[in-house]
């Protein structure tokens, strides 16, 4: 596994930690979460989508950094790509 790949993971975890605390309001679950992954969300970095699920529910999902670099297309929620599932 690499390294930036457990890093992820790790932050994913942590991000859905965040999320599963009942003691924040939705914005600041958001704007934590978002703090996470401020250093990927960039132009001239390879992006990820988020997704979090509650109750089978989307409750959050946001889009950081790029889709593809090459062609300028930044990374969305909607965007499809390979789906990973920690």
């Amino acid at each position: 596994m690499s390294k930036m790949s457990l890093e992820l993971k790790r932050i994913l975890v942590l991000a859905l930690l965040i999320f599963s605390g009942s003691f924040l309001t939705a914005d600041e679950k958001t704007d934590k979460v978002d703090k996470i992954f401020a250093q990927w969300d960039k132009t001239d970095t390879p992006g990820c989508a988020l997704a979090v699920v509650k109750d089978g529910r989307i409750v959050y999902k946001q889009g950081y950094g790029m889709a593809k670099l090459e062609d300028g297309i930044a990374m969305t929620p909607d965007k499809q790509d390979d789906i990973r599932c920690l």
